[in-house]
């Protein structure tokens, strides 16, 4: 992981055969996405979860 700016993270990794950063952002606790997570994380594992982060590509500029 690399931390680019105060609010931004970018992570690299082979273990999934995809190749590239990805950008690690944290689900908006008042965003429809996190209403679901919450849900699906509660029927899953029966417990709450505080946070979720999403794994976004990045776009890499080529030169």
């Amino acid at each position: 992981m690399a931390r680019h700016r105060l609010d931004q993270l970018s992570s690299y990794s082979e273990a999934l055969g995809v190749q590239g950063t990805h950008e690690l952002i944290v689900v908006d606790d008042e965003s429809k996405l996190h209403s679901l997570l919450m849900q699906r994380f509660a029927e899953k594992y029966d417990a709450s979860a505080g946070a979720f982060v999403e794994l976004r590509p990045s776009v890499l500029v080529r030169e």
